[in-house]
């Protein structure tokens, strides 16, 4: 059987559908930018949520065009959620020093080979003008809070807020 092409995409842009439908019902205008797979639609529209997909293999050139995307387009939102800290991040950094819009960023795991988990001198430095720019930082367990911290991230500036869903919900649908 054929797959849906709303199987094919990730994890971060399903929490960010859900989180932009709490968003547009607390009249907060959002939409979704990510990357675009090779069978993805460029843009559709989601529970009224427009998503548009920038593709390129290339990370800097993509980078590149979500940021003049993002320019282009900054009076349809009201703020600015990133996934990571890779060079979405330093995107972010870019679009609040030219906007002044907020940014937030949401962190994605721990582990070997990942900004959350790199303590080297160049990721501090790195952490730190980050810092200077993201208005908020969000940490999905306390293991990620603690490294921010290490890497000097102003404590103020980062909420605990972990990945998950109800069990009760779990529950439910099983019995369903």
């Amino acid at each position: 059987s054929e797959m849906c092409i709303r199987d094919r995409v990730g994890g971060a842009e399903k929490q960010l559908e859900k989180l932009s439908v709490v968003l547009k019902n607390n009249n907060i205008r959002s939409f979704i930018v990510t990357r675009r797979i090779k069978s993805s639609q460029k843009r559709e529209s989601y529970n009224g949520i427009d998503i548009v997909r920038l593709g390129t293999k290339n990370t800097k050139i993509w980078a590149i065009l979500s940021l003049m995307f993002l320019i282009k387009n900054k009076n349809s939102f009201d703020i600015l959620h990133i996934h990571g800290l890779d060079i979405q991040a330093l995107v972010g950094c870019l679009f609040k020093l030219i906007t002044g819009k907020p940014v937030i960023i949401k962190t994605r795991n721990v582990g070997k080979h990942v900004r959350e988990s790199d303590f080297s001198f160049t990721n501090k430095i790195r952490m730190k003008f980050l810092n200077t720019f993201i208005d908020c930082f969000v940490a999905i367990n306390k293991e990620i809070e603690n490294n921010l911290i290490k890497m000097e991230v102003n404590e103020k500036k980062i909420d605990l807020i972990s990945n998950g869903t109800e069990i009760v919900n779990v529950n439910s649908r099983r019995t369903k």
